[in-house]
């Protein structure tokens, strides 16, 4: 191998190692500090399938929850189910509990209500996004309406 060669792949190597070090920073910085994460509270998940009565009608996935975030500048902002996303609402404020309807658009049998899938929680503090995942939820037997 010729010494250009030897200077090729040593600069190919220092040149990957910088952008590997470059993209792997943490997002975890400032107001989203381990600690931060620690305080927030996602507890009680519960959700229910409303059926419409027409075949072939859109189902709506109603989530409740209690969330406590320890700080009053970490609000909860929204929620991510499959492919659906819903705006977060403070449904009660002594019991800091949470409602967010999401409609399901995609075809029927494409997304079924089930433990399986994840429940994601976004949160705005400090004009920072930070994002966590449910614990567990609950699935409530559906509800077929007229």
């Amino acid at each position: 191998m010729s010494n250009i060669d030897r200077m090729k792949n040593t600069s190919f190597i220092v040149f990957l190692s910088l952008f590997i070090a470059g993209s792997c920073t943490s997002s975890k910085t400032g107001a989203t500090s381990e600690s931060t994460y620690s305080a927030i509270k996602i507890t009680n998940v519960t959700m229910q399938e409303m059926v419409a009565g027409i075949e072939g009608g859109k189902s709506t996935f109603r989530f409740f929850m209690n969330i406590e975030t320890g700080s009053k500048t970490i609000v909860p902002d929204s929620l991510i189910y499959g492919t659906m996303k819903a705006k977060l609402f403070l449904k009660n404020e002594s019991e800091k509990l949470y409602m967010a309807k999401a409609v399901n658009t995609s075809l029927p049998g494409q997304l079924k209500a089930s433990n399986e899938k994840l429940v994601v929680i976004s949160f705005n503090a400090n004009g920072e996004k930070l994002v966590l995942r449910a614990d567990s939820v609950k699935v409530l037997e559906k509800m077929h309406l007229p």
